[in-house]
C-alpha cells in the first residue's frame, strides 16, 4: 500500500448476512467500482469461516476476518480454537481475526465471552494477524484487558469496530496502538457525543466502516447506486467526504491517510 495509489476501505462489514442473499458478488463489484479497494468481510460464528474465504478468494479485495461474535460465544464448540488456527494457517490470501469482542446486552454469559476474547486475542497475536474487536457496554473490561496485553507485548493489531466509547477510552486505547472506526452512525444526531469523540480521534488511528448491512444514513444516498435498502459498501466513499468535512481535512489527504492507516491489515506499521 503507498499514499500514490490510495483508495477507499470499508473496514468492517458482513457480506454473508441474509439481507444480501443472491447480491453479495454484485455488491462487492459495484463497491469495486467505486474504488472501495478493501472490503473487511467479518465471521460471527465457525460456519461462516470457509464461507468467507471462499469470497475471499473469488473477490481479491475481500480481506477474511475469522472469529466467534460475542453474540455467539456460548454456541462455540469445542475444539473451534485450534480449527480457527488450522484454517488460518493454510490459507494463501490475507487475513485476520474477527469478529470478537465483549457485550454485555448478549444474553450470553459474560464469563464465556471473556474466555473466548482473550483466546481470539491470543491467536492473533500467535498468528501475527490483526483482529476486529466488538464492544457494547463493556469498556471496563474491554480496555483493561487489552491494556494489560499490550503491557506484556502481546497486543495484535487491533482496530475497535463502530466505537461507541467515550473520549477517556478512546485516549486509553489510541495510547496503546488500536486503531478506532467509526460507522455511519455518527451521522446521526442522535449519536453526537459519539461523533465529538471522531473528530478528536488522532487521525493516525482513524478508521471508517459500512458496517454493512446496518445503519443506513440517508446523507450517503445521493448519487450512490444502492441496490439494497441497507448500508452497502459502495458508500464509503460518501462517508469518507463527510467525515473529512467534518474534521476540516482535505478529502484527498484524508483519503490517503486512511489508507495509510490501513496498513494495519498487512501488520505493518505506518512507518513500515
Amino acid at each position: 500500500m503507498n499514499n500514490m495509489n490510495a483508495c477507499f476501505i470499508d473496514s468492517h462489514l458482513h457480506l454473508l448476512d441474509d439481507r444480501f442473499s443472491g447480491k453479495t458478488d454484485f455488491l462487492i463489484e459495484n463497491a469495486n467500482h467505486a474504488d472501495v479497494a478493501i472490503l473487511l468481510c467479518n465471521a460471527v460464528k465457525e460456519p461462516d469461516w470457509s464461507l468467507i474465504v471462499d469470497l475471499g478468494k473469488k473477490h481479491g479485495s475481500v480481506m477474511p476476518f475469522l472469529g466467534i461474535h460475542p453474540w455467539h460465544a456460548g454456541s462455540a464448540a469445542s475444539g473451534w480454537d485450534s480449527r480457527l488456527i488450522d484454517l488460518l494457517g493454510s490459507l494463501n490470501q490475507r487475513s485476520g481475526i474477527g469478529e470478537s469482542g465483549l457485550d454485555k446486552t448478549s444474553a450470553t454469559d459474560f464469563t464465556c465471552q471473556v474466555d473466548l476474547f482473550e483466546t481470539h486475542l491470543d491467536i492473533a497475536h500467535q498468528l501475527s494477524m490483526p483482529i476486529a474487536l466488538h464492544c457494547v457496554r463493556s469498556w471496563g473490561k474491554f480496555v483493561e484487558i487489552l491494556e494489560l496485553k499490550a503491557k506484556q507485548n502481546r497486543l495484535p493489531a487491533t482496530m475497535v469496530h463502530s466505537f461507541s466509547g467515550s473520549y477517556e477510552t478512546m485516549k486509553r486505547l489510541t495510547a496503546i496502538g488500536c486503531y478506532i472506526s467509526y460507522s455511519v452512525n455518527i451521522m446521526d444526531p442522535q449519536w453526537k457525543k459519539i461523533s465529538e469523540v471522531f473528530t478528536r480521534t488522532p487521525l493516525g488511528h482513524l478508521l471508517l466502516e459500512t458496517d454493512a448491512p446496518g445503519r443506513l444514513s440517508p446523507l450517503l444516498l445521493e448519487n450512490r447506486k444502492t441496490i439494497t435498502t441497507f448500508s452497502e459498501p459502495i458508500l464509503i466513499p460518501a462517508f469518507y467526504q463527510w467525515a473529512a468535512q467534518q474534521r476540516n481535512i482535505e478529502s484527498t489527504h484524508f483519503k490517503q491517510q486512511i489508507w495509510r492507516n490501513a496498513q494495519i491489515y498487512t501488520n505493518k506499521t505506518p512507518g513500515g
